[in-house]
């Protein structure tokens, strides 16, 4: 039997981050890490997952994963995002028979802007491509669709919230128009944009 080193050690062993240009591992750096984790291994009898994390801004992981390892972080993540979707859809469901009970505004807007938030979300995870198979383009244009349709949700929703066409209806109305404009072309700009 041979020795196996853990899963950290796997994970660290591999390990890319582009913080910015003047301390940027090259590709040698990866391939000597990679040769220095093989030494503990027999890769012959191995099957390892790879995996690229990009959550923190500027940078990125790659890490070696056994599968049963790969399989339980995965599961986490999965089981992390199913129970925010479902917080999501509550709420969309509770604002949505708000207005449709009390005819207010302000429940439409804010239903719409969790559920671009939740698009937004659900396509930043990976879920769906992973599970139907979207193209990157696709999922790039539904992203931007969705960011530039809930800047104008959430900007109704605030006006609404905060009263300002009673309180201050020339700044409101101007402000409305502004991130109105701004979102919509942000959506047609990813919609249109040939990633």
């Amino acid at each position: 039997m041979s020795h196996m080193p853990s899963n950290a050690a796997l994970a660290g062993a591999v390990n890319l981050t582009n913080n910015n240009a003047a301390n940027a591992p090259t590709i040698d750096k990866a391939r000597r890490a990679y040769a220095a984790a093989q030494s503990d291994l027999d890769l012959a009898e191995q099957d390892l997952m790879v995996r690229l994390a990009t959550r923190p801004s500027l940078s990125s992981t790659v890490s070696l994963w056994r599968p049963e390892g790969y399989r339980l972080e995965v599961a986490h993540e999965a089981l992390g995002t199913g129970a925010l979707m479902g917080v999501y859809v509550l709420v969309i469901l509770f604002q949505f028979a708000f207005w449709l009970i009390s005819r207010e505004s302000v429940g439409f807007w804010c239903a719409a802007y969790a559920l671009c938030s939740m698009v937004a979300v659900l396509v930043s995870a990976g879920h769906p491509q992973a599970a139907f198979g979207w193209s990157a383009s696709f999922s790039l244009s539904l992203l931007g669709l969705s960011l530039g349709f809930s800047l104008v949700a959430v900007a109704r929703f605030a006006g609404l919230l905060l009263e300002l066409p009673r309180h201050a209806p020339r700044w409101a109305a101007w402000h409305l128009r502004v991130t109105t404009a701004i979102g919509t072309s942000a959506a047609i700009l990813a919609a249109w944009v040939d990633y």
